[in-house]
């Protein structure tokens, strides 16, 4: 059974991180894509620092593997480099929250000119 109902292909980013999260938080995991959730930083050698390790390394693990099982194979391939969530995360935030504001400014300026075509239309058929 698939963790979320879409497969991130690129086109429907909002929609696909939408549905990660909301997964994410009813697992009382976000914290390891929000960056509150971070590796334990103490004497390695305590027992108490190896079971905070090994239960960031588990759930940090479970983040990663649902992010990169609801992409798309193409882009899934782009996400083994990484090791933390949070960093497979920003990733794709940042590759795909730039493709959008790109695409949302040519379709303004599309917007643009087909209000401009309509006017001149609209003029040479009143004439």
């Amino acid at each position: 059974m698939p963790i979320v109902s879409i497969k991130l292909n690129g086109e429907q980013y909002n929609h696909w991180a939408h549905n990660i999260r909301h997964m994410l938080m009813a697992r009382d995991l976000w914290d390891y894509i929000c960056g509150t959730a971070k590796p334990p930083q103490a004497d390695e050698a305590s027992e108490e620092y190896k079971k905070s390790l090994k239960q960031w390394s588990i759930n940090n693990s479970k983040v990663l593997s649902w992010i990169i099982n609801s992409v798309d194979s193409s882009m899934g391939a782009n996400l083994y480099k990484f090791d933390v969530a949070k960093d497979a995360w920003d990733y794709l935030s940042k590759m795909f929250q730039q493709s959008n504001a790109a695409k949302n400014f040519q379709l303004g300026n599309e917007i643009e000119w087909l209000i401009k075509v309509i006017k001149v239309c609209r003029t040479s058929t009143m004439k």
